[in-house]
């Protein structure tokens, strides 16, 4: 039975048949110490945008009612849990902001520390390799 839906398969695809081959890898990326800096720099201030949203999602979560009745309450509440719940989104987002400066700092805090091992490495010897640090 395999074999014959392999062949209608193979005529419904009109000799369009062959393998497929990849490589799975798990990526990666590389950056100097200039685009660091800036990554670091643009979600420290992204972070830092947030708090005028804040503010604003603040004032979302305290509607009152125009009225007494049970449809004004209703409506008010459910406004007050939409702020709500936009304000938690907002924290959320900006401690990811955060934590991902945070990263990126970590990791320039390391390369710059294998770069002065080096350094220091090349200058207990004496050896300046002909390079330039």
């Amino acid at each position: 039975m395999g074999e014959q839906n392999l062949g209608r398969i193979t005529s419904a695809l009109g000799g369009i048949t062959g393998s497929a081959q990849g490589v799975i890898s798990n990526g990666g990326f590389s950056c100097d110490e200039p685009t660091m800096r800036r990554i670091i720099t643009r979600y420290t201030s992204l972070a830092d945008s947030y708090e005028d949203s804040l503010r604003n999602a603040r004032r979302m979560s305290v509607v009152e009612g125009p009225g007494l009745d049970y449809a004004s309450q209703s409506v008010a509440n459910a406004a007050n849990q939409g702020g709500s719940s936009y304000y938690d989104y907002l924290i959320h987002q900006q401690n990811e902001c955060r934590a991902q400066a945070q990263l990126f700092q970590q990791a320039l805090n390391e390369y710059l520390g294998v770069d002065q091992a080096a350094a220091e490495d090349i200058n207990k010897t004496g050896d300046s390799g002909g390079g330039i640090l």
